[in-house]
């Protein structure tokens, strides 16, 4: 690397992407903007990734850095990138994804107005077909200037749960953030529980009506992606207990609504199904006409019909399940991460 100041980081971690690999880094070094580095973490890829990584570094030395390092899984590779990273500012890049032209200047050149996370908008592409269509949020082409309102967006999901399309302020991040979602094991949904954990630290956020962003997916697969089992949520929920121990303690209620709304939701899912210990403790919560208003916030209310009627919800909940199953899985089991 040379001595230019480095303005802004993107970080890509790296596993098994032959096939996307190139036109993710070509997507970044082809922008308009040249006060950055990129950062490929190849996390022990079995297939050609490293070998391209390092021929991209010979190409752009003074642009590109490269770890390689054993599989470790996303948040380690995050970590890794993250450790080295020198910008003012981080843009996270998934390797099959790739970045919009010109979209590197464009989120740079707002966010140094002030602004603690700037996202454009997202852009799915389908794999399969080649379709793309954009991804909608309540909050698509506004700015908020309180953090308690962006604590709250990052809850109920009106802006991206999402790390990669945007850019953030370097030091709303840190390692030990970072290191116990590694220690965790976690490797689902990850994105949103770091977005929670910086949430408290955000006071200025913007979003701007600009594709920044190509989030690329195998829509035939999308609804056979991977469960949470029951302990993994529990575990999910001690993660965020130990990652905002210092917010407030309406905030932590929000947390504590939102994990019991996803204790509801799973008797809903049909390879989970319905369980008593999580139905009572999420009953226990909504036991107060308060908490119980703000759980509705997390969770379609399809969900909290005959709640509070443990027989009614069992019954209705095994009846949903099993036409679930049915008609829209066509009795195609999902896998559940234990």
């Amino acid at each position: 690397m040379d001595d230019r100041q480095i303005k802004v980081s993107v970080l890509v971690p790296i596993y098994k992407v032959e096939k996307y690999l190139h036109r993710c880094i070509d997507s970044v070094i082809s922008q308009n903007f040249q006060d950055y580095e990129l950062i490929l973490v190849d996390d022990g890829s079995p297939d050609n990734c490293p070998a391209i990584c390092d021929k991209y570094q010979s190409r752009y030395p003074n642009i590109i850095k490269i770890i390689h390092k054993e599989n470790r899984g996303l948040p380690s590779a995050r970590l890794a990138g993250f450790e080295v990273a020198k910008g003012e500012y981080v843009i996270f890049v998934d390797s099959d994804d790739y970045m919009a032209s010109g979209s590197l200047q464009v989120l740079y050149s707002e966010i140094s107005k002030g602004y603690d996370v700037v996202r454009g908008r997202i852009m799915r592409e389908d794999l399969q077909t080649g379709n793309q269509w954009y991804e909608q949020y309540n909050y698509d082409g506004r700015t908020i200037t309180s953090n308690d309102e962006y604590f709250k967006a990052v809850m109920v999901q009106k802006i991206p749960p999402y790390l990669h399309s945007g850019i953030y302020r370097r030091d709303l991040f840190d390692i030990g953030m970072f290191q116990k979602l590694v220690d965790s094991g976690i490797s689902l949904g990850e994105d949103w529980i770091i977005n929670v954990a910086i949430s408290y630290r955000v006071k200025k956020f913007k979003s701007i009506d600009m594709p920044c962003y190509y989030y690329c997916v195998n829509s035939a697969s999308m609804i056979y992606t991977s469960l949470y089992s029951y302990r993994l949520n529990d575990e999910v929920e001690q993660l965020l207990y130990s990652l905002t121990e210092h917010f407030p303690i309406e905030y932590k209620r929000w947390i504590k609504s939102n994990r019991m709304a996803t204790n509801l939701y799973s008797a809903f899912v049909p390879e989970l199904g319905y369980d008593a210990i999580h139905y009572d403790n999420a009953r226990t919560f909504i036991n107060d006409d308060d908490n119980f208003a703000l759980l509705k916030t997390h969770i379609d209310l399809r969900f909290v019909k005959f709640v509070k009627h443990k027989l009614l919800f069992r019954f209705y909940s095994k009846v949903f399940c099993w036409l679930y199953m049915k008609f829209k899985l066509k009795g195609v089991s999902r896998k559940v991460l234990q």
